[in-house]
């Protein structure tokens, strides 16, 4: 694709006041805004949009609740510049209109939920209605189609006569303050010729779902007519005899304009143009001359001439002057449809053209022919000579047979039918044949090519049927002696979306294409195509692929004096305000397959092997052929894959069954695939692969499949039959599933120190996973022991205790926290788990079937009659402080109806120097569980402890079990908490009040208390703090709610908060002298509002910043210095508007404006976006 010329719209002139009316004109488009009146005008026509009310509606039932009428008599607000604040038009609902390069913006922002919609409408829809007036000659188009009553629409056009769009609304798009995207739709209803009411309605489920942060921004746009398009004629486009490329185009003051390529369509240039201003209008050419016919003057109504203009492409002066002929009719018509040149390839020009003319209102075909290039011509002639009311001939094209004779299509319509007819000239006389009859069903632009080889003439044009009544389709008949035609065939069907503007083509080959735009789904029309190689027309595809706007208006190239017998298919059409240009090449034999894919594998399983179809882009496989050999005998296959039809994709996949080959053997393979004509490629290179028995792994079990930490090293075994050595090893884990990867290894390779283990961390607790284990031996086959579930269960970190304040003054939150945990002793401490983290001179185990509340205990045996103690490890002392008083306690029952124990602390100084002990009497427990104490204050010098009961001599079979271990601060012991687990830091989340979970955003990582969040948007919140412990397992998140507000807006200096500003506008200007004291109006600030464009796109200017309203020069002066100190500085700051956007920008361009007795009165600053927020 090339571009050949692409329009930039110019940027609009600020608004200024004209006696009460904001006008902004910059020449192509002018704007005015008074009261609830918009006004736009662009080519010549004027759309004006006045707001009516506020509303729901039902579509089903047709009735409506109107929430209330629009305030039409408020007075615009200049923000600044090219943004106007329609006032007051709705309550709590914000109307805004930006002027853009060649668009209207209009924004609606909704402030707040609205009151819900009376129970009668079932399914409700809020509806802004304005009425928009319009030239009655303009016709409205919904979604690709003409329409006439109430209708809806995702896109609405206002298009001229010869369906050109003048104005155009596209779709609605409707976002909310957390960015959750919904479309909308335009509810129209005619009121009269030139007015229409539009409804802009949203889905009110959706704006009422508890997830909408508001305020909700609704986002309709005026789209004026291109500026780039053809003119109204049958051929836009020629080559010449040298080769080059020439196109017509007409500006959007309907001037036209030549380009030309000199390298096969890849780069154009402006040519030449004319001032003139012309909408019907046909070009051909001979030799390296260009013939442009035109009818008629857009600029002089009363001119009705029909012109002849010539140039020489090589010659030509790009001056804005065209060589004009003899006119082919000096006075012809006061209404034209459309024309057609062509020339033969002595270099005779027939033209032809539909006109009303005579003093008729009928449409007929008139012609003429030169045989010296426009000096003089024939006598003009009539084809038609309709002089009854309500039949037309229009469309009118034609095209030259391989003798030179023309034949011309065009549409004849009356009242009750639609018919397409061919005149064809025999060299002497004029004959009219039918080429198709459809009834009451519209049928409209034929064109046609003519096929060299055969001199057989293909018509082409779009219709409707009865069986697609509502849409156009594309239609293609056929004649060999150009007076009976073939049934005519669909090239497309459907009933929903239109196929217009037919462009065909021949190759040199025969065989037929057809492009058109249209689409099959979506929102924009594509240059769509399809092909008749004389078997049948194909399916249709789509060239482009446009996203924003359509594809239109297709015009082929005319060479070698007959429509298309090329090699090449070279076309032109609009993309929007851009004129392309394209081709498609015939089709040729694909190129051999290649990257042909197929690694070492088990032969007793299933395979695969891919290959790559290397055709002309767009020619996809159609079938595949693959031959087997054994390597250590190639002459003969060992298998043959039969020509096999695959799916239309580039890579080409072969299945290989199980068993087909046999392990311990090197295989070869071959392929060639069939493009999608049936034209097969070469052979592809040979592929080498060998079959060899797959290893044998297995994960080493994880106990109980269940992983008690965050972290975990995982371990597996390989072997292989054939003693083939392991090459690498990988490990993935997924989600419960197994359908989500959430880690990936990689390959590891294998050696002594890895030994097929891999630690992974940052295991979510409480959650269950998948892990699978491969390995790859020394041929590359790789083998899996498939998806392993495990579970993952812990005790996390402590949650804090949160709480936050808002900060008023300077627009801030602040967060303090604390996470303290009661029981000093570890998890395994204070909840026993295994014998490993005590010591006693009994047998230990841990008991599952006894314990206090859940999960087991420590059970300690006597053989035999002794004395014992039980003790947590003394290398695993607990920190404690000198002084301070700590209560040691666990639960403990016996196999003997009662026994005496005693609990012990033993403290430590930072030598790691025994210092004391603390203790108190024994105290008797039984067989039910009894909690025994000791409270005690560390001693002076005591950094640490550790803590045992000694257990009085024990009789021979004897059992005693602990539980529930704690030791805590204080002077008595408390109910039972689990051990602790260290923390390492915090993490800081914010989300809005009553949103869910995954909408908590982090804002700050290894975080300390307090913390002071300046990013905070006005409204309700939630914070969240999580403690982290230094595996990185997290606790639940400690919660704190805060009704964020501030005054004014900010600039944030977050290094050095005291140097924040706060700001006012102040649109008249801040005066420091007093008596009286200006009043001032805040407004929304002037910033780029395209919400959907890239996070760092974004930039403006605050203009009219009012430091201080106080009166002190002084005050004034100082904050200027700061912010004019900001604005040279390097650094970022934030940007905190009190309507709720922050943004994260670079400031430059302070400047003051004086006032008075030249003092600041305020200040602009320009701002880009530099990061996120």
């Amino acid at each position: 694709m090339a571009v050949v010329v692409e329009s930039t719209p110019l940027d609009p002139v600020p608004l200024e006041e004209i006696d009460g009316i904001l006008t902004s004109d910059n020449g192509e488009t002018q704007a005015s805004f008074v009261g609830g009146k918009v006004s736009y005008r662009s080519g010549g026509y004027e759309l004006t949009i006045t707001a009516r009310d506020t509303k729901y509606i039902d579509l089903a039932n047709g009735l409506e609740d109107v929430l209330y009428d629009a305030d039409s008599a408020s007075s615009p607000v200049v923000s600044r510049g090219l943004n106007v604040q329609a006032g007051q038009v709705y309550p709590l609902v914000e109307s805004y209109w930006q002027l853009e390069a060649g668009r209207l913006k209009h924004y609606m922002s909704i402030k707040s939920d609205l009151r819900p919609p009376d129970d009668f409408l079932e399914a409700p829809l809020l509806a802004t209605t304005d009425i928009v007036e319009f030239d009655p000659k303009l016709r409205l188009r919904a979604d690709g189609r003409f329409v006439v009553g109430e209708f809806t629409a995702s896109v609405l056009e206002l298009v001229d006569r010869n369906g050109t769009p003048v104005f155009t609304l596209p779709s609605i798009d409707t976002w909310d303050q957390r960015g959750a995207k919904v479309g909308g739709k335009y509810v129209c209803s005619p009121l009269n010729a030139g007015r229409l009411q539009i409804a802009t309605a949203v889905e009110y489920s959706w704006l009422a779902d508890q997830a909408r942060m508001y305020p909700v921004i609704i986002d309709p746009t005026v789209l004026p007519a291109p500026a780039l398009d053809f003119m109204s004629g049958a051929r836009q486009e020629v080559r010449l005899s040298n080769g080059w490329q020439v196109v017509l185009v007409r500006n959007s003051s309907w001037n036209p304009y030549f380009f030309v390529s000199k390298d096969g369509g890849t780069t154009w240039t402006q040519l030449c143009y004319s001032t003139m201003q012309v909408s019907v209008a046909s070009i051909a050419s001979y030799g390296t001359k260009v013939y442009l016919l035109t009818c008629g003057s857009l600029d002089q109504a009363s001119d009705t001439a029909v012109r002849m203009f010539s140039f020489d492409a090589t010659t030509v002066l790009n001056n804005g002057s065209l060589s004009q002929l003899t006119p082919p009719s000096s006075a012809e018509a006061y209404v034209f449809s459309t024309c057609s040149l062509v020339t033969d390839q002595n270099g005779k020009l027939w033209a032809f053209w539909s006109a009303q003319w005579g003093g008729y209102s009928q449409y007929n075909l008139r012609y003429t022919s030169s045989t010296d290039g426009g000096i003089t011509w024939a006598a003009l002639q009539s084809l038609t000579n309709e002089t009854t009311n309500g039949i037309n001939h229009t469309n009118v094209s034609a095209v030259l047979r391989g003798n030179g004779n023309p034949v011309v299509l065009m549409n004849t319509a009356t009242s009750t039918t639609y018919k397409i007819d061919a005149i064809v000239w025999n060299g002497t006389t004029w004959t009219t044949y039918p080429v198709f009859n459809g009834g009451t069903y519209a049928q409209f632009n034929p064109v046609a090519t003519v096929d060299s080889s055969s001199d057989a003439i293909d018509v082409y044009w779009y219709g409707k049927d009865a069986v697609d009544t509502a849409a156009f389709n594309i239609r293609h008949t056929r004649s060999t002696d150009y007076s009976t035609f073939s049934a005519p065939t669909k090239i497309t069907t459907g009933n929903t979306y239109n196929q217009l503007s037919p462009a065909p083509f021949v190759e040199s080959s025969g065989k037929r294409r057809a492009l058109w735009s249209g689409r099959s789904s979506g929102t924009y029309d594509q240059i769509r195509t399809a092909s008749n190689d004389g078997t049948g027309w194909g399916a249709p595809s789509d060239i482009t692929a446009n996203t924003t706007n359509s594809a239109t208006r297709p015009f082929v190239i005319w060479s070698r004096h007959n429509l298309n017998n090329d090699d090449v298919c070279r076309f032109v059409y609009v993309d929007n305000n851009t004129i392309k240009s394209d081709q498609i090449l015939p089709n040729t034999a694909p190129l051999a397959p290649s990257n042909l894919t197929r690694a070492n594998y088990d032969a007793t399983q299933a395979a695969t092997l891919t290959a790559l179809h290397n055709d002309t882009p767009g020619d996809y496989p159609s079938a595949v052929e693959a031959e087997f050999y054994d390597a250590s005998n190639p002459a003969v296959a060992v298998w043959t894959l039969a020509k096999t039809g695959v799916p239309a994709n580039l890579t080409v996949t072969i299945s290989i069954p199980a068993n087909k080959f046999t392990n311990g053997k090197t295989y070869q393979a071959r392929v060639r695939t069939y493009d999608s004509q049936g034209v097969v490629s070469p052979w592809s290179q040979i592929l080498s692969f060998k079959c060899s028995a797959a290893p044998q792994v297995a994960l080493v079990a994880i106990p109980a499949s269940t992983v008690t930490g965050d972290t975990y090293t995982f371990s597996g075994t390989y072997s292989q039959a054939g003693g083939s050595a392991e090459l690498s090893y990988r490990y993935k884990i997924y989600d419960s599933t197994g359908a989500t990867l959430l880690q990936d290894s990689q390959d590891i390779p294998n050696s002594a120190a890895t030994n097929n283990t891999k630690t992974f961390t940052g295991l979510q607790n409480n959650t269950a996973y998948m892990i699978e284990f491969t390995a790859t031996s020394q041929d590359g086959i790789v083998a899996s022991t498939g998806k392993i579930p495990f579970s993952v269960t812990y005790t996390p970190p402590m949650t804090p205790t949160v709480s936050a304040l808002n900060n008023y003054s300077n627009a801030s939150v602040q967060l303090t926290w604390a996470a303290a945990y009661k029981n000093l002793l570890s998890i395994a401490q204070a909840k026993p788990v295994a014998t490993t983290d005590f010591s006693s001179g009994l047998q230990l185990t841990i008991d599952g079937a006894n314990s206090v509340s859940s999960g087991g205990s420590l059970k300690m045996f006597a053989a035999t009659s002794m004395s014992a103690t039980v003790q947590t490890l003394t290398s695993a002392r607990i920190p404690v402080v000198a002084g301070a008083t700590y209560t040691f306690s666990a639960y403990l029952k016996t196999s003997v109806a009662s026994h005496n124990v005693a609990p012990r602390i033993y403290w430590y100084n930072a030598a790691g120097a025994f210092v004391g002990t603390s203790s108190v009497a024994s105290q008797a427990i039984g067989s039910s569980w009894t909690r025994v104490s000791l409270s005690a204050a560390a001693l002076p010098g005591a950094v640490s402890c550790y803590v045992l009961f000694v257990l009085n001599t024990l009789a021979a079979g004897q059992s005693i079990w602990i539980d529930q271990l704690q030791l805590e601060a204080g002077n008595a012991p408390t109910v039972w908490q689990a051990g602790n687990i260290p923390i390492s830091g915090f993490d800081v989340y914010r989300r809005p009040v009553g949103a869910s979970d995954s909408e908590w955003k982090r804002i700050a990582q290894g975080a300390t208390s307090p913390y002071v969040d300046y990013t905070c948007s006005a409204g309700v919140y939630e914070y969240g703090v999580r403690s982290v412990s230094p595996s990185n397992s997290m606790s639940d998140y400690g919660k704190a709610q805060v009704t964020h507000a501030f005054a004014g807006q900010w600039i944030i200096d977050e290094l050095v908060p005291a140097n924040s500003i706060n700001f006012l506008y102040n649109q008249e200007g801040a005066k420091m002298s007093a008596p009286p004291k200006t009043n001032y109006s805040q407004t929304f600030s002037q910033y780029e509002r395209g919400h959907k464009q890239h996070a760092r796109g974004k930039s403006g200017t605050l203009s009219a910043m009012m430091l201080t309203d106080s009166g002190s020069p002084s005050e004034l002066l100082s904050l200027y210095q700061r912010l004019d100190a900001m604005c040279n500085s390097v650094r970022t700051y934030l940007l905190k508007f009190q309507c709720g956007f922050v943004f994260r920008v670079d400031l430059t361009g302070a400047e003051p404006h004086i006032h008075g007795r030249g003092e600041y009165g305020d200040v602009s600053v320009d701002w880009k976006e530099v990061a996120p927020v």
